[in-house]
């Protein structure tokens, strides 16, 4: 979890868009994480804007607050910190190869 925690917390320190996985989920999770703080009931938890992915709140965009101890895996192109970054364009661009891909092959269903 310390891994996970210190990549969140860079990837909110520089802005980037990260891929995340949550334990049990089906599908992952694109968030733009925004911080990392410890709850009242002493759970550390990631504050963020989920842009696309598994979520409760009937499928909409919307801030989530994350325990991070349920958080599998942090995903994207930029190697030192787990997410990504970049201009308007290549973001449209790795959020489909990050969000789609994974769900059309999880669906079953072939994109190309």
């Amino acid at each position: 979890m310390e891994e996970i925690t210190q990549q969140l917390w860079e990837a909110s320190e520089k802005k980037r868009v990260c891929r995340i996985q949550m334990r049990g989920e089906p599908l992952n999770r694109v968030v733009h994480p925004y911080g990392i703080c410890q709850t009242s009931a002493n759970k550390i938890t990631l504050v963020c804007w989920q842009a696309l992915g598994f979520t409760n709140s009937r499928g909409e965009p919307g801030y989530r607050n994350l325990i991070l101890e349920d958080c599998e895996s942090v995903e994207g192109p930029d190697n030192n910190t787990g997410c990504f970054g970049g201009d308007d364009t290549h973001l449209t661009a790795e959020l489909i190869l990050l969000v789609l891909f994974p769900l059309a092959h999880t669906l079953g269903v072939r994109l190309m």
